[in-house]
């Protein structure tokens, strides 16, 4: 009987246990060098700042991040938990624009960020053979080819900026206006 009276008390407690464990995704993101610990989404909130995007360069510490603070999306790039090595502060219309291109079977999806005569390019594809496929590039006066160009390790990237909203009528993306440069693929 006491086995019997352990054994139950042990699985009641393991599953109240269990059911007070949260699962928390991955966040990579930055945000200043008074704040070098991860913080979580729920601070960003109520700092009024919200993650919509944020993933890690392919072989490399490097992340970017964008969060929409009040009318704004902010773009910060550099080494994860340290003050952004790139910050944007993209306004609509203004130095903030979206992008398509590709082949209908695999369309590519660019949010662009322009600072003076730099476009800072986040570009998403789904891929139905490989899945979601992200990257970062940066062009420099328009020339068709990037200065930079870095994949995205998929396993890190958090969006709730392309996955949810290409085609939602009350998105960001979808509002955006679309950039004149048609160069990006």
């Amino acid at each position: 009987m006491k086995k019997f009276l352990f054994i139950s008390l042990l699985f009641f407690s393991i599953s109240i246990l269990v059911k007070g464990i949260e699962i928390f995704e991955y966040f990579p993101f930055l945000f200043s060098d008074s704040k070098k610990e991860i913080l979580s989404q729920q601070f960003l909130n109520s700092l009024g700042k919200k993650i919509v995007f944020t993933g890690k360069m392919e072989n490399t510490e490097k992340v970017v991040t964008i969060y929409k603070e009040g009318d704004n999306l902010v773009y910060a790039y550099g080494l994860e938990g340290k003050k952004p090595e790139i910050k944007i502060v993209g306004k609509a219309g203004k130095n903030l624009f979206k992008n398509f291109g590709g082949m209908d079977l695999e369309p590519w999806y660019h949010l662009v960020f322009k600072n003076k005569n730099y476009s800072y390019v986040i570009t998403y594809a789904d891929n139905n053979d490989f899945g979601p496929l992200y990257r970062l590039e940066v062009y420099k006066d328009g020339n068709l080819n990037p200065i930079f160009h870095k994949r995205l390790d998929s396993s890190t990237v958090t969006d709730a900026f392309f996955l949810d909203y290409i085609n939602d009528e009350e998105s960001i993306f979808y509002n955006l206006l679309q950039d004149k440069v048609p160069f990006y693929y």
